[in-house]
C-alpha cells in the first residue's frame, strides 16, 4: 500500500502494549516511527473529545471518573448496596448493558433507575467515565459528519492489535472511520480472548471477517514462546469450548530440555485447596531434591489479590516467599496523592475528587463526621464543607483540619493559571504543599511511644476484641461523655470494622444473624427475611459513672475491659465482681497522653494490638530487621546500622544492633533522617566482622522489613556477596 507512517492510526488496549508496539515500529522503520500515532483506544478518543468538547456538551476541563470515584458515586445513588463487591456488580451490570446492548441480559427497572442517578451524578460533576469516552467519540462522529470527515482524512490506514479485547461501541467507531478507504488491519486470537467481563466482545471478529476481510486473512500457525507439551494441552483444554476458527499451532523451539517435568492439570474446589496443594508439591519437591532451595520455585498468578492470598498461606506453613508486585512511579503513596489533588484543581466541578481527596488527607474521626454531617444537612459536598468549617457544634481541632486542607487548594488554584505556568511547575508545587512536615515531626517523637504489648492485661483485652472482629460479635462502648462515645465507635468500626454501638442503644435482639446475607443487593435477598439470634458482646468502658446503669447489659457481655481512670473503691468492688480486664491509663508515658491519663489513647493502643494480633496469628515467629544506610543507591551504598528483633509467639525474645564503619562517607540527606554521622563510626567494626554474629542471629527465620524487598533486603544481600556469604 505504501501508506506513509503519519497516515497510520495504530491502536491497542494498554498503555503497555503501546510502548511496546512503538519501540517494535521503530525497529523496523527507524526514525520515521516517530510520526506514527500509537495510543490505547480510550486515548485517542479522549484526544478528540478534548478538541471537541463543546460540539458533544462537555465542559472544557471535564474528568475521567476512575475506580475509587465510581464507586462513591454508586455508594451515593444506591445506598442499599453494603459492600463494594455489590457496587462493582452494578457498575459492571451497566457497563456491559452500554457497550453490548441487546447480547446481555438487560437492566431490571431498579438497575435502569439506577443507571440515570448515575449518569445525573457523573454530568452534575463535569465528569464522564471509560464508557462515556467511547460514546461521546461515537455520538461525536454520528452527529457531526465534518468532524469525522476530519478524522477519516487524517489517516489511510488503521491497524488494531488484541481485536479480539474490542468491544461491540469501539467496532462502530472503527466502521465509522474507514468506511471510505476501508484499510482496517487487526491483529486477534480468539483463544486469548478473556475480557468478556469487560465488555470485550470476541464475535467482533467474525464481523471484521464478513465486513472488511472476506477471503484476506492470514492465519499463523508457529508458537515462539512455549515448547510443544505446553502448546498441546492447552489446545486440549480450548478443545472444549467454541471457537470462531480452528487452528493447528506447532511450537516452533527446539531447544527444550527434555529433562523437564511433565504439565499437570489440576483442578480445586477452593482457593484454600489450591493453596494447600502448592504447598505440599513444593515441601514434597524440596524433600526429594535436597539440592532446591524455595528460590527455585515460582508461582504466577492472574490478579494481585490472589498472590496477597497465597503469600499469608504459605507463611502459616512456614514457607518463605517474596510478592513481586510491579509498583509504576503513580502507585507511589505521594504521587497518589498528588494526582488527587490535581484533579481537584483541574475540574473544580467534580465534588467526588474534591471528597477523595479531602477524606485521606484528614484523619477518619473527622472524615466520618463530615460525612454524617452532611447527611444531615442534606446538601451537596462543596455547601457541607464550607458550613462544616464554620459550625460551633463541630470540635475546633477538625475544623482546623478542613481550614488547612482548604487553604492548600485555594492557594493552588490562584497560582495554577499564571501566564507561563507549565503543568512540571504546577505538579512542583502540588507536592511542595503535601510536604511530609508531619511526618518529620512525628518521627522526632519516636523514642516517646511506648508498646502496648508490654501494658499490664493489655494482651487479654486485644485478644478480646481480635476474636470479636473474627466471630463477628458486637463490641459495646460505655462513657458517660457523647463525643467520646461516637469517637470510640467510630475508631472500633474504621480502624478494625467492627460491629460497635453504643451500649445505650444496644439491644440483644436487634443483632442480625451472620447466618443470613445482610447486603440490600439488586437481587431477590431483600425478600429473603433475615434472622436474628442472641448474642453475648463485648463491653468497653472508658469510664465507671454508668456501670451501675448497665447491670443488665453486662451481664450478657463474654468479656467487660475498663480502660477507666477513676478507681475508687466502689469501681474496683464492681470491676472484681463482673471480673472485668482492667488495663491502667497510668501505663501510657506522659510524653503520649499528656499530663493526664486517657482512656482515648489507650483504647487506640487497644485497637492497634487488636490489629497486630491478626498478623501474630499467622506468623507467630520471624525476625524483624532495619538498616541505615550512607545513602539510597541500593547498588552502592554502605550499611552503617544494622537492628534486628528475634520473635517467637509473638513475643520479642532476642535483639541485635550494631553500628558499622563504612567506605563511603555518610550523605547529607541521609544523615538528617537517622541522625548518624561519621564522627559516630570511627570505632564501629566494618560489616565484615559482624557477618557470622549476624547469620548466627537470624538463622534460617523469616525475614520482614518495612520496604524491604526494594530497598533493605537487595542492600544486605549486596554485602554478604561482596564477603562470600549468602542470605
Amino acid at each position: 500500500y505504501k501508506i506513509k507512517p503519519d497516515r497510520l492510526l495504530a491502536v491497542t488496549y494498554t498503555n503497555k502494549a503501546t510502548e511496546e508496539m512503538r519501540e517494535r515500529l521503530k525497529v523496523v522503520l527507524g526514525d520515521s516511527a516517530m510520526s506514527l500515532q500509537v495510543s490505547t483506544f480510550h486515548a485517542f478518543c479522549i484526544s478528540v473529545l478534548r478538541e471537541w468538547h463543546e460540539k458533544i456538551g462537555l465542559a472544557k476541563h471535564f474528568t475521567i471518573a476512575d475506580e475509587d470515584c465510581q464507586l462513591r458515586i454508586v455508594a451515593r445513588i444506591a445506598p442499599m448496596l453494603s459492600g463494594e463487591r455489590h457496587m462493582r456488580h452494578l457498575i459492571s451490570r451497566i457497563s456491559g448493558a452500554r457497550l453490548n446492548s441487546g447480547e446481555t441480559k438487560p437492566l431490571t427497572n431498579l438497575e435502569h433507575q439506577l443507571y440515570k442517578r448515575y449518569e445525573g451524578e457523573l454530568k452534575k460533576n463535569s465528569l464522564i467515565d471509560f464508557d462515556d469516552i467511547l460514546f461521546f467519540t461515537q455520538r461525536l462522529f454520528f452527529e457531526n459528519p465534518t468532524i469525522l470527515n476530519r478524522y477519516r482524512h487524517a489517516f489511510d490506514a488503521i491497524l488494531v492489535d488484541e481485536f479480539q479485547d474490542t468491544d461491540r461501541v469501539q467496532y462502530e467507531i472503527l466502521r465509522l472511520l474507514v468506511s471510505e478507504h476501508r484499510n482496517l488491519f487487526a491483529v486477534a486470537d480468539d483463544d486469548q480472548s478473556i475480557f468478556s467481563w469487560r465488555g470485550a466482545n470476541p464475535t467482533n471478529i467474525d464481523l471484521f471477517l464478513k465486513d472488511f476481510a472476506k477471503e484476506n486473512v492470514i492465519v499463523l500457525t508457529e508458537n515462539y514462546r512455549s515448547r510443544s507439551e505446553i502448546i498441546t494441552q492447552a489446545q486440549m483444554l480450548i478443545a472444549h469450548h467454541s471457537r470462531l476458527a480452528q487452528k493447528n499451532i506447532q511450537a516452533s523451539r527446539s531447544d527444550i530440555d527434555l529433562s523437564l517435568p511433565p504439565i499437570r492439570i489440576e483442578n480445586f474446589a477452593s482457593d484454600y485447596d489450591e493453596a494447600e496443594f502448592i504447598i505440599r508439591d513444593i515441601n514434597e519437591q524440596i524433600e526429594r531434591l535436597p539440592q532446591l532451595s524455595y528460590s527455585d520455585f515460582a508461582i504466577l498468578y492472574a490478579r494481585h489479590s490472589v498472590g496477597e492470598f497465597l503469600e499469608r498461606e504459605l507463611m502459616k506453613a512456614d514457607l518463605p516467599c517474596q510478592l513481586v508486585k510491579g509498583r509504576s512511579c503513580f502507585d507511589q503513596p505521594e504521587i497518589m496523592r498528588a494526582m488527587s489533588l490535581l484533579r481537584v484543581l483541574y475540574n473544580p466541578k467534580d465534588q467526588f475528587s474534591l471528597e477523595s481527596f479531602i477524606s485521606k488527607e484528614v484523619d477518619e474521626v473527622t472524615s466520618t463526621r463530615l460525612k454524617a454531617f452532611q447527611q444531615e444537612e442534606r446538601l451537596d459536598f462543596r455547601a457541607s464543607l464550607d458550613r462544616f468549617r464554620k459550625s460551633t457544634r463541630i470540635p475546633e481541632q477538625e475544623r482546623r483540619q478542613i481550614d488547612r486542607i482548604i487553604g492548600i487548594i485555594s492557594n493552588l488554584i490562584s497560582i495554577k493559571d499564571t501566564p507561563g505556568k507549565r503543568l512540571s511547575d504546577l505538579f512542583a508545587d502540588i507536592l511542595n504543599s503535601l510536604g511530609n512536615q508531619e511526618v518529620m515531626t512525628l518521627a522526632k517523637q519516636v523514642d516517646n511511644l511506648t508498646d502496648p504489648i508490654f501494658y499490664n492485661r493489655m494482651r487479654d483485652g486485644a485478644r478480646a476484641v481480635f476474636e470479636a472482629r473474627i466471630f463477628s460479635v458486637p463490641v459495646l462502648v460505655s462513657t458517660s461523655n457523647p463525643q467520646l462515645n461516637f469517637l470510640a465507635v467510630e475508631m472500633l468500626k474504621r480502624g478494625l470494622g467492627i460491629m460497635a454501638y453504643s451500649a445505650h442503644t444496644f439491644v440483644v435482639q436487634q443483632i442480625p444473624s451472620q447466618d443470613k446475607p445482610l447486603d440490600k443487593t439488586l437481587d431477590k435477598t431483600l425478600d429473603k427475611p433475615q434472622t436474628a439470634k442472641t448474642v453475648n458482646p463485648v463491653l468497653i468502658a472508658l469510664d465507671g459513672c454508668e456501670l451501675d446503669l448497665l447491670v443488665k447489659t453486662i451481664k450478657s457481655c463474654q468479656t467487660v475491659i475498663y480502660l477507666g481512670t477513676d478507681y475508687s473503691p466502689k469501681i474496683r468492688e464492681q470491676l472484681r465482681n463482673i471480673n472485668a480486664i482492667v488495663i491502667n491509663p497510668e501505663e501510657l508515658s506522659v510524653a503520649e497522653r499528656g499530663f493526664e491519663p486517657s482512656s482515648t489513647l489507650l483504647l487506640f493502643k487497644l485497637c492497634q494490638l487488636a490489629s497486630w494480633l491478626g498478623n501474630a496469628e499467622f506468623l507467630p515467629d520471624y525476625v524483624a530487621i532495619d538498616i541505615e544506610t550512607t545513602d539510597r543507591e541500593t547498588e552502592t551504598n554502605d550499611i552503617i546500622e544494622i537492628a534486628a528483633i528475634r520473635v517467637r509467639n509473638g513475643k520479642p525474645v532476642g535483639e541485635f544492633h550494631t553500628l558499622l564503619k563504612p567506605v563511603r562517607p555518610i550523605a547529607p540527606d541521609a544523615a538528617k533522617v537517622h541522625g548518624i554521622t561519621d564522627i559516630d563510626l570511627v570505632n564501629a567494626p566494618a560489616f565484615r566482622d559482624i557477618i557470622e554474629t549476624f547469620l548466627n542471629f537470624i538463622r534460617q527465620d523469616t525475614l520482614i522489613a518495612h520496604n524491604g524487598y526494594n530497598f533493605d533486603f537487595p542492600c544486605i544481600k549486596r554485602k554478604l556477596r561482596e564477603t562470600g556469604h549468602r542470605l
